[in-house]
C-alpha cells in the first residue's frame, strides 16, 4: 500500500505517503473520542475547511449539561487577560458584569450576534461606548463560539437547527487555534 517501507537493515518505516495518511487519524480520533456529541449535532454549516481540520478538535472535551456551560462561560471569561470573542444567537446576560470590568482592564472584547438583538448604546447592557468593545453582526447565527487566551469552545446546532445544551472545550493550543480561526472566519463576514 506504500505506507512503510524497508531499509536497507531490515527495519520497517513509514514512507511520507504512510505520514500523511496517519496525520489524517487524528480527525476519526477527535470524532470517536466525542462520539456522543457529533453524533448529536449537525456540521452542515461549517464551512469545508474547518472540516478538514477537525483533527485538531483531538483534546477537546464535552460539557454535558447546562451548568457546566454557564460555569465553563464564567470561569473562561474570569480567566481572560487579553481577549474574549464570543459569538452566540442569544445574550449572555449573567457575564455583563465581568465583561464590562475585563473592558475597563483593557481586555479586548468581541462579540457576533444576529442582525437586531444589540440594543443601542444608550440603553445596552454592554455599550461600544467602553474602550475595547467591539460588536458586530451576522444574518443568521446557528453556532456558540467563546475564545479567550486561556481557553476555547464552541457549540453546533442539531440537526433541527436547535442549540445543543452542550459544547466542545480545550485548553490544547490546536484545539483553540482551530475555535480562534472559526470565529474570525465569521467576524470578517459580520457587519
Amino acid at each position: 500500500a506504500g505506507l512503510v517501507q524497508k531499509d536497507g537493515e531490515g527495519q520497517y518505516h513509514l514512507t511520507h505517503y504512510g505520514q500523511l495518511i496517519l496525520g489524517q487519524l487524528k480527525g476519526i480520533e477527535a470524532l470517536t473520542k466525542n462520539e456522543e456529541y457529533f453524533s448529536k449535532c449537525s456540521t452542515s454549516m461549517l464551512p469545508y475547511e474547518f472540516i478538514s481540520r477537525i483533527g485538531e478538535l483531538v483534546e477537546g472535551t464535552a460539557l454535558a449539561t447546562i451548568p457546566d456551560e454557564l460555569n465553563a462561560i464564567e470561569g473562561a471569561i474570569k480567566m481572560a487577560d487579553q481577549y474574549i470573542w464570543a459569538m452566540s444567537s442569544h445574550n449572555l446576560n449573567i457575564t455583563n458584569p465581568q465583561i464590562i470590568a475585563k473592558a475597563k482592564a483593557g481586555v479586548n472584547i468581541r462579540f457576533i450576534a444576529p442582525e437586531g438583538i444589540y440594543l443601542p448604546d444608550s440603553v445596552a447592557p454592554i455599550p461600544t461606548t467602553l474602550p475595547g468593545i467591539n460588536k458586530r453582526e451576522l444574518k443568521k447565527v446557528e453556532i456558540m463560539i467563546l475564545v479567550t487566551d486561556h481557553v476555547a469552545g464552541f457549540g453546533l446546532p442539531t440537526p433541527d437547527g436547535k442549540l445543543l445544551t452542550h459544547s466542545l472545550v480545550g485548553t490544547e493550543r490546536r484545539f483553540m487555534k482551530w475555535c480562534e480561526d472559526l470565529f474570525k472566519y465569521y467576524w470578517e463576514r459580520a457587519r
